[in-house]
């Protein structure tokens, strides 16, 4: 390949991205309203500015004047019609263009790198597909943080149509939003049985066989779900509804675990569906990303000179199912889960945790209800639709009066789709018992808040290098306080580099 050439395979890659940026930055509004000084240069400027920037061991003088009288006499084209004009000029060009393109291909990030890229090149990267694309800034001023593939937005319809808000009586209802024939699916999963009864006695005596302590917990967690009306036995059901139930040609029991969630001081072991272990999760639509920038949140929330966050009660549990739902709702459970109880046939009248279709359902319903009451409490639709992550909530103001009226909007708002707040916590106060373990901090954000000085700190928790199992983590074999705490227990490991990137 002679030099010309070679320029003309980089002048493909380097000048189109040029062209998109110089677009991009002229375009009327860039998120905060920045104006344009200039109008986008023309393919031909962007292309005669790249060939000033090949390095002089690329290409020589006498080429350089070569490319810019090729270029000069191809007026009013876009950039990717000129480009074409220049391979035409000679065949051997389509193959450079190629290794060009290939030269220039990024690689691949390795696999924690590639878990943190999508966050990481928020505002810096932008995709598209065609020339048509560069100057559109539908997608580039989204709120949605990742492409969208058609699977996701086909899902997210599906998951649209699942709820229905009745704000009159204030409830929120639910089906599953299955995206396969649950029965065809899951009959062939088991083998052609139209029930998974075998399979839930099977990991429901697993869980009895668990600790004193951990069985206890769960039971205390369960009793408090019957209270709140999320469970009912199905000897409770109305008749017509048993009969339902029990005529039905086909079965499905949920499959739960005990999860110990350590960040949770209200419900710190719950009980949560399985439904991978059933393959139920492989019916149901699961829908686009649709949580917001953590990192954006946080900016927001220290913005104001006062904050405050906010916890939604048993989101989750909010949405009641469907009574035509109960048959793929069933669960097993014993009073006290000890080995020796007869097993009783459960029902959840809700959505449970494990769901692969609870999130989005959740979210859409909160959403639905801020746009639908947006005029009357702005305030609480711009934190429910902006600064909600999954149950958390959080804003600030320049005062005090502003923020107890968002807070006072968020109150009145939340009950109109059947949800409630269990906790909030306000800057310059101490947190309630529910948010704080120590009656000091209050988590945030992946992040430790102390609300009364205001003080927010990474949250960092004991050094513990062993496995999580199901939400769980085994017990330093001693308390790891001071320096030389951390030495003997480092002393005492073999230290990867996976194991150091991951603390």
């Amino acid at each position: 390949m002679s030099n010309t050439d070679d320029a003309f395979a980089l002048l493909f890659t380097s000048s189109y991205d040029l062209y998109c940026e110089s677009v991009l930055i002229s375009s009327d509004n860039l998120r905060g309203g920045f104006k344009s000084i200039q109008s986008p240069p023309t393919a031909q400027e962007v292309v005669l500015k790249t060939v000033n920037l090949i390095p002089g061991h690329k290409i020589n003088h006498e080429e350089k004047e070569e490319i810019r009288t090729t270029i000069k006499v191809q007026d009013d084209l876009s950039l990717p019609i000129l480009m074409e004009s220049l391979e035409l000029k000679d065949s051997s060009h389509g193959s450079l263009l190629k290794a060009g393109m290939h030269s220039n291909k990024p690689k691949l990030p390795n696999a924690l790198e590639k878990a943190l890229s999508y966050e990481e090149e928020i505002g810096c990267t932008m995709d598209y597909r065609c020339s048509k694309c560069t100057a559109c800034r539908d997608c580039k001023q989204a709120d949605k943080l990742r492409a969208i593939s058609l699977k996701e937005e086909a899902e997210e319809l599906f998951i649209s149509k699942s709820v229905f808000i009745d704000m009159k009586n204030k409830i929120t209802t639910c089906v599953y939003p299955f995206v396969t024939p649950p029965e065809e699916y899951l009959m062939k999963k088991w083998g052609g049985k139209s029930s998974n009864y075998q399979m839930a006695v099977s990991v429901l005596n697993s869980q009895r066989r668990k600790g004193t302590e951990t069985r206890e917990s769960v039971v205390r967690f369960h009793e408090e779900m019957r209270e709140k009306g999320f469970v009912t036995p199905l000897s409770e059901l109305t008749e017509e509804l048993q009969e339902q139930i029990k005529n039905s040609t086909f079965l499905h029991f949920f499959v739960w675990r005990s999860v110990f969630k350590s960040g949770s001081l209200s419900t710190p072991t719950r009980l949560v569906v399985d439904p991978t272990v059933s393959s139920f999760n492989d019916t149901l639509a699961k829908g686009r990303n649709c949580l917001p920038s953590m990192y954006m949140n946080v900016l927001n929330w220290r913005g104001g000179k006062f904050a405050f966050t906010s916890d939604v009660s048993k989101m989750f549990n909010s949405l009641k199912l469907n009574p035509d739902m109960y048959r793929y709702s069933l669960y097993l459970f014993s009073n006290s889960l000890s080995l020796d109880e007869p097993i009783e046939t459960w029902v959840n009248l809700t959505l449970m945790y494990g769901l692969k279709s609870a999130a989005n359902q959740c979210t859409h319903a909160l959403r639905e209800v801020a746009v639908n009451l947006q005029e009357k409490y702005p305030r609480a639709a711009e934190v429910i639709l902006k600064w909600t992550y999954m149950d958390d909530s959080s804003q600030s103001a320049n005062s005090m009066e502003e923020l107890e009226k968002t807070i006072q909007e968020v109150v009145e708002l939340l009950p109109y789709g059947g949800f409630k707040l269990k906790v909030i916590t306000r800057s310059g106060l101490d947190p309630c018992e529910k948010a704080s373990a120590d009656g000091k901090s209050a988590p945030f954000a992946g992040y430790k808040w102390i609300p009364k000085s205001d003080i927010l700190m990474l949250g960092i928790g004991e050094l513990n290098f062993n496995p999580k199992r199901r939400g769980i983590k085994k017990p330093n074999d001693f308390p790891v306080e001071t320096d030389e705490d951390v030495e003997r227990l480092v002393g005492t490991r073999k230290l990867t580099k996976r194991v150091l990137i991951g603390k």
